[in-house]
């Protein structure tokens, strides 16, 4: 399974496809997408290598579910290896990057990231 999805920002140029490829597994009951940059030999052991990181930060998506009424299966994990897109929504679906959850943890992290998750779930 491949999905296709949009970064855009105020420049024509600034507009790049990315790609998720193949869903590598679930944590929680939420399913993890890689991006087709991210290496055949990290994508083979990203899940096991990551488990306690993916755990915390499944934890702390959950509650999403109530605050806004969504399915569990509307919340996913995706991971790439550069670039500047911290979440985005598809078809009722939010997608978080696990990336940016990993670099922001250890500081005030929280409160920016839940922002511009609420910002996408509207």
């Amino acid at each position: 399974m491949t999905i296709l999805f949009m970064q855009v920002s105020s420049s024509p140029k600034g507009c790049a496809a990315h790609h998720l490829k193949g869903l590598p597994g679930e944590v929680g009951g939420v399913k993890v997408y890689l991006s087709s940059e991210v290496p055949a030999g990290v994508a083979k052991t990203f899940i096991e290598d990551n488990r306690q990181a993916l755990t915390r930060f499944v934890r702390i998506l959950l509650p999403l579910e109530r605050v806004y009424d969504l399915p569990q299966s509307a919340l996913h994990i995706f991971y790439d290896s550069a670039g500047g897109l911290i979440a985005f929504n598809r078809s009722a679906s939010l997608f978080v990057n696990f990336r940016f959850y990993e670099a922001w943890r250890e500081s005030t992290w929280s409160l920016v990231y839940l922002r511009v998750l609420i910002h996408f779930c509207r």
